[in-house]
């Protein structure tokens, strides 16, 4: 398996979301602290309850995402010349722009009987 060269670096305290534009690829990495789960007092536990998380997480920062980066991206480029760009979304900058991050898709998943 090939990593990710643009998510490799990411601490496992992030959550890598992925998305991509006309102007190329951009990397949203969420802190998980930032995240609240349903019901309370659960997490995801699995790689797949992860993802899950990450699919839903997408569609939740989709719409804040153009303001997001307008003030708080970073370009970055690996020594090959691929760039993306990049933006660490902490808890206190969510606080700060108003975003509260919450989800169920864990749980969903669990209860699944497609699982």
């Amino acid at each position: 398996m090939t990593p990710d060269l643009l998510t490799t670096g990411i601490p496992d305290t992030f959550l890598a979301l992925k998305y991509t534009d006309g102007a190329g690829p951009i990397i949203v990495a969420v802190e998980k602290s930032a995240i609240h789960f349903d019901p309370p007092g659960t997490a995801p536990e699995t790689k797949m309850e992860w993802e899950v998380v990450a699919k839903s997480l997408v569609q939740t920062l989709k719409p804040f995402l153009p303001d997001l980066l307008d003030n708080h991206d970073t370009t970055r480029s690996t020594e090959s010349g691929v760039a993306w760009r990049h933006l660490d979304l902490t808890a206190a900058l969510l606080t700060d722009e108003g975003i509260e991050l919450r989800t169920q898709a864990h749980q969903l998943l669990r209860q699944s009987p497609w699982r």
